[in-house]
């Protein structure tokens, strides 16, 4: 199982088809279940939670080999800023990675 977090932005709707086209199981980490849910069309699984909150973050590591961060701040909107998304959010992504014995974590940007 491959997690995706940021999955709603350009970049990571992109990751989302991808990924899905070549037959890997998705699931996709949102704050916006609605707003993710046209990539259900692309048998993604959706959990709904945010990147910094721990403890929906550990949720939905259960079962996944490689996380993807696709995640970003700079619409700084609703404390939605580079310092509370890209640093802390990524940073809780990465230790519940790596509590949860994941192999693989990429961050891409755009």
């Amino acid at each position: 199982m491959i997690l995706i977090a940021g999955e709603t932005g350009t970049l990571g709707r992109r990751v989302v088809r991808l990924l899905t086209a070549r037959g890997h199981a998705v699931r996709i980490l949102t704050r916006d279940p609605a707003h993710a849910a046209a990539l259900a069309d692309y048998g993604v699984e959706i959990v709904t939670g945010d990147v910094r909150d721990p403890g929906a973050v550990a949720r939905a590591m259960v079962g996944v080999h490689t996380v993807i961060s696709a995640i970003q701040g700079f619409s700084g909107t609703g404390g939605n800023s580079p310092q509370a998304v890209d640093h802390v959010g990524n940073g809780i992504l990465m230790r519940a990675a790596r509590e949860a014995e994941v192999e693989h974590f990429v961050l891409v940007s755009i």
